[in-house]
C-alpha cells in the first residue's frame, strides 16, 4: 500500500463490528476518546459497516447505548446503501430475505418488500435465517429477477469475540439454489460505500482514512477506491496496523 499522508486527511471512516465493538460490547472504554481525538485532528468521522441486520437508526441507537456519542447521519451501513440504491433506480417491487425491521424501512420509502411480482430479489443478513426463507422467495422468483446482495462477508463477530456465519452464507445458499452468479453486491469491499462518503462530504478518495479489522473488505475497499487505510489487529498484510483502536492515537502521533 502507499504511504500514509495525514496532511491531506479530512475524514476518518471507521468500521464498527470488530473495530468499535463486538456484538453488544464496546471494545474497552476508550472508543469515544479516540473518536473525539480523530474528529478534532482531521475534522470529520463517519462509520461504515456491512451490518445489514439493523437499520441505520438502530445502529445509531446501539452506539448511543454503548456511550458512543455521534450524529445519526454519520452512520452508513449496507442496508441504508441498498435502500438508497433502490430509491435512486426507482425500484418499487422487491422480495426480501432479511429482517422484519429492514422490510418495514423499505415500506416507509415506498418500496414493497414482499412483492408477488418482484423486479429484484434483495438479500440482507438475518440471524434467524432458515431454508424456509429461500422457499418463500422461490414461490415468486423468476430468472428475470435481478439480485441485490448486501455483502458477502463469510463471518460476523459477536459478543466475547464469538464468530458466527455472515451474510455471505445466506447469499451463497440462495445463489446456489437458483444457479446464479450475477448478483449486485453493494456492501464492502465494493467501493460504493466509500463513494457515498465522498459524495456526502465532498471529499476526494485520498482525503479519507479507512480504519477496519478485515483486510478483505475494509482494506481492499480502501485500496480499490484510492483511500488510505489502517488495519486493526493484524500486521501481516498491511504496512500500517495496530492491535486495537486505542493504539491509533500513538500510531498517528508517530506518523
Amino acid at each position: 500500500m502507499s504511504e500514509l499522508n495525514l496532511e491531506i486527511l479530512k475524514c476518518v471512516a471507521f468500521d464498527l463490528d470488530g473495530t468499535i465493538y463486538f456484538g453488544s460490547k464496546q471494545l474497552a472504554g476508550w472508543a469515544q476518546k479516540v473518536i473525539d481525538f480523530l474528529r478534532n485532528k482531521f475534522g470529520r468521522v463517519c462509520f461504515i459497516t456491512n451490518n445489514s441486520a439493523l437499520t441505520r437508526h438502530q445502529l445509531y441507537e446501539r452506539l448511543c447505548n454503548l456511550s458512543i456519542l455521534i450524529d445519526e447521519d454519520e452512520v452508513l451501513n449496507s442496508s441504508y446503501l441498498i435502500s438508497r440504491y433502490l430509491i435512486l433506480n426507482q425500484i418499487k417491487q422487491v422480495r426480501c430475505i432479511g429482517t422484519d425491521n429492514l422490510c418495514q424501512e423499505l415500506k416507509l420509502n415506498g418500496i414493497e418488500p414482499k412483492s408477488e411480482h418482484p423486479e429484484w430479489i434483495v438479500i440482507w443478513y438475518n440471524p434467524k435465517f432458515t431454508l424456509s426463507d429461500i422457499e418463500d422467495v422461490l414461490k415468486v422468483y423468476t430468472p428475470k429477477c435481478k439480485i441485490i446482495i448486501a455483502n458477502t462477508e463469510r463471518t460476523y463477530p459477536r459478543d466475547n469475540g464469538v464468530i458466527t456465519p455472515g451474510a455471505g452464507a445466506i447469499s451463497a445458499a440462495f445463489m446456489h439454489t437458483v444457479n446464479r452468479t450475477d448478483g449486485v453486491i453493494l456492501g464492502k469491499p465494493n467501493i460504493l460505500m466509500l463513494d457515498m462518503v465522498a459524495k456526502l462530504y465532498n471529499l476526494s478518495p485520498e482525503e479519507i482514512l479507512v480504519i477496519g479489522d478485515t483486510y478483505e473488505s475494509d482494506i481492499q475497499m480502501a485500496e480499490m477506491y484510492g483511500s488510505q487505510s489502517i488495519l486493526i489487529r493484524n500486521g501481516d498484510v498491511n504496512d500500517y496496523f495496530c492491535n486495537n483502536v486505542n493504539e491509533l492515537q500513538d500510531l498517528l502521533f508517530i506518523l
